[in-house]
């Protein structure tokens, strides 16, 4: 197995891989190596989030029976995508999602870059193993953001008006999220 990311200097872009098993397994770990520059001009890093999932119902529109029980279903769907711990676990005849997160810099040369991914079970034996490709365009993102967008977003004074204030602090995390990723 092989993943590719396409991306300019000065951007994040990112992929996605998934741990599946027929049984319920823990203690596993995922490493990826650096990034290396295919004409040994340079090096990128890069992070990995796990994807957090979270059991949710969802409501049918159609009446399956007559009683109500059978009116929702529930299910799992991602929602965070939180920092990888040093292992994981993966429930039978499920998949754990991953994403991972490539960050170029003005200076970054352009080209095609390798890293390798290794997934390992609890003893630290090879489980799976892919090629992470990166290409670097040779174009340089500006620092502003080049598109509208439509977004409910504040200047992020939420919290200094409310200190202490969960939900304040939750979006001005959101906010940070969005102007570092240029979003807004």
């Amino acid at each position: 197995f092989s993943y590719k990311i396409k991306l300019a200097r000065n951007e994040t872009e990112s992929c996605q891989f998934y741990v599946s098993s027929k049984k319920d397994v823990q203690g596993m770990t995922v490493e990826l190596s650096d990034f290396e520059h295919e004409y040994g001009e340079g090096t990128l890093s890069a992070e990995i989030l796990i994807h957090q999932y979270l059991e949710m119902t969802v409501f049918t529109n159609t009446l399956k029976e007559t009683t109500a029980e059978h009116l929702e279903e529930h299910d799992y769907f991602v929602d965070p995508l939180l920092p990888l711990a040093d292992s994981f676990e993966v429930k039978a005849d499920y998949n754990q999602g991953f994403t991972i997160n490539v960050t170029t810099d003005k200076e970054t040369p352009a080209g095609m870059y390798k890293a390798v991914l290794t997934v390992k079970d609890s003893e630290g034996k090879e489980v799976k193993k892919a090629n992470v490709y990166t290409y670097v365009y040779d174009v340089t993102l500006s620092d502003e953001p080049a598109m509208d967008t439509v977004f409910n977003v504040w200047d992020g004074t939420y919290s200094a008006h409310y200190p202490g204030n969960q939900q304040g602090d939750a979006l001005v995390d959101l906010y940070n999220f969005m102007l570092e990723y240029r979003i807004t």
